[in-house]
């Protein structure tokens, strides 16, 4: 017998050293050149990129492509056609934090970590199994997937994360001394 899933997976890319410096000077020349739209943030979030001024992106998406396809087979779906977002990225400097939020107008939501030092912020997954049920209030022995309330990833460099888009989620308080650096994106399956 199988349950429900939240299905959250991640993957640490390898060879991506070329990629990232690309997307990390493309990255800092966004931070200083558009504007903040702060939709869910407490730093700084950038609109949603061009990817005709911004090519790279591209480059991104052609190599995460494969991992979400991967990801998908747990769902046996008929087709799989891709449709990914216009990208934009997150800066959290020393202090910032996201608050809780869902993307609701997409199927999947991806972040790619380029600048991920320690104690920058772990992504917080809320499960939605837990919502108005005092039970999960209960002690328990340990927690796992069956009891806990949230479920957190700690960041790398490299990693790429990806999750049904209407699980709410936030990013915890950057107590590192550097900035942290996504980029987000999500993907409609047509």
């Amino acid at each position: 017998m199988s349950t429900f899933s939240l299905n959250i997976n991640g993957k640490k890319f390898k060879d991506t050293k070329a990629l990232n410096i690309k997307l990390l000077k493309v990255c800092k020349d966004i931070y200083k050149n558009k504007n903040n739209v702060q939709f869910s943030n407490e730093g700084y979030q950038s609109p949603k990129l061009d990817l005709q001024e911004y090519p790279v992106f591209l480059e991104l998406y052609k190599k995460v492509k494969i991992e979400v396809l991967q990801n998908l087979e747990v769902f046996d779906l008929f087709e799989k056609k891709l449709d990914f977002s216009l990208p934009w990225i997150n800066v959290n400097k020393p202090g910032d934090f996201n608050w809780p939020h869902k993307h609701l107008d997409s199927h999947f939501s991806l972040v790619y970590y380029l600048k991920a030092p320690k104690k920058s912020g772990d992504i917080v997954f809320k499960n939605p199994f837990t919502e108005n049920n005092n039970f999960y209030l209960k002690g328990f022995h340990s927690y796992n997937s069956n009891n806990s309330n949230v479920y957190k990833h700690t960041p790398e460099e490299s990693f790429l994360i990806m999750f049904p888009s209407n699980i709410e989620h936030a990013v915890e308080r950057n107590e590192s001394k550097q900035d942290r650096i996504s980029i987000a994106f999500d993907v409609n399956i047509k």
